[in-house]
């Protein structure tokens, strides 16, 4: 989702106006419309304050993935992923576990946030990859 897209769905979620939204971000109604509308876009120091109001990140509040520890590593595991290292269920997973706990000390990432994360990438069948 787009920035004007989530400004409209957590603005919704909250249950306020418009003008409501205005009053708190000290602008004209007219400019969170044109936020909406993605005819313009809020200002820096007008997205943190949004963000800080609807209680999310940035990153949320404009669509981005996050960026956690744990969705790093995902990405870097299937960055990283060879062919000599097993992906399917049957194969032995302690192998894949070690060879990237290893990498993650490399990378200094927290050995639990990495267990976590492998954990999701190769055995949750609902996890996607792309």
């Amino acid at each position: 989702m787009t920035i004007h897209e989530n400004i409209i769905a957590f603005r919704t979620k909250k249950g306020i106006s418009q003008e409501d939204l205005a009053a708190v971000c000290e602008v004209s109604r007219q400019s969170v419309t044109k936020w909406e509308t993605g005819d313009s876009t809020p200002s820096l120091d007008k997205m943190i304050i949004l963000a800080d109001y609807f209680d999310v990140t940035l990153d949320e509040l404009v669509g981005r993935k996050p960026c956690d520890v744990k969705s790093r590593l995902k990405n870097l595991v299937e960055a990283f992923l060879v062919e000599d290292i097993p992906t399917d269920n049957e194969s032995d997973i302690s192998a894949i576990v070690s060879r990237y706990l290893q990498f993650t000390i490399r990378m200094g990432i927290n050995a639990t946030d990495a267990l976590d994360g492998l954990k999701e990438i190769f055995l949750d069948p609902d996890y996607d990859k792309s």
